[in-house]
């Protein structure tokens, strides 16, 4: 067997096993190198019905379901669709909303900042995948939104099953995205709805006045709810 076919399937099997590699991994570098090398990985996960699934700001990539086929993989065959496919039950994937808004957004501004920064000055720009800091503590979430979840329990349950997922980590009482948190949830979907929507007036209060587009009023269960509804990972 060749050593190149070799090293792909190596590489897709990896994803599948892992579902997330870190950008430093030997052959996930290769993917941003060698356009040959990125076409064998992307044509066998097509054969498959998945592609890659990354962004120049996320520190890992990982595979998903190709676009075309997301319809007939997820419709139940009456009319509804799942709401994700690692298990999460209703209330994690609205906490999943949350944190994400108040993690990946930040982050994304910051991202952006700092790359129109070093054009304007001349500077080499953020690498693809570099980490900012950007946690949340705790009791800080539980403060704000605990309440929306029913129960102290709740609330705990379905931050339990996020950290288990690979969604968000956990160290010294401070929260941090997990590998999965950025490259699973579509920014381009999601950051319009979530900041002209249910959670304006938190990011109001969180962020510089660009990324505050409205100030409706306080995000409450329902809408907790129903952002859980239409988001999928």
């Amino acid at each position: 067997m060749p050593l190149e076919t070799d090293a792909i399937r190596v590489l897709v099997c990896r994803l599948l096993a892992h579902q997330t590699l870190p950008r430093t991994d030997d052959l996930v570098r290769r993917l941003f190198v060698d356009a040959a090398y990125r076409e064998g990985v992307e044509s066998a996960l097509r054969q498959v019905g998945l592609e890659l699934a990354e962004n120049v700001y996320a520190p890992c990539i990982a595979v998903r379901v190709a676009r075309e086929l997301e319809t007939p993989v997820f419709e139940d065959g009456k009319g509804s669709y799942w709401s994700n496919n690692v298990g999460l039950s209703g209330g994690a994937m609205a906490l999943l909303t949350v944190l994400w808004s108040l993690l990946i957004l930040p982050k994304r501004q910051r991202q952006q900042e700092v790359q129109a920064e070093a054009s304007d000055d001349g500077q080499r720009a953020l690498a693809p995948g570099m980490s900012l800091d950007i946690s949340l503590e705790r009791k800080t979430l539980e403060a704000d939104f605990g309440h929306l979840f029913g129960s102290q329990i709740r609330f705990h349950g379905y931050l339990s099953e996020l950290k288990r997922r690979g969604f968000v980590l956990e160290r010294r009482g401070k929260l941090t995205e997990g590998p999965l948190l950025d490259v699973l949830v579509d920014y381009a979907t999601l950051a319009p709805r979530i900041i002209e929507g249910a959670l304006s007036r938190v990011l109001a209060a969180r962020f510089d006045p660009p990324l505050s587009a409205s100030t409706a009023d306080a995000a409450d269960s329902t809408e907790v709810s129903e952002t859980d509804d239409e988001e999928s990972c």
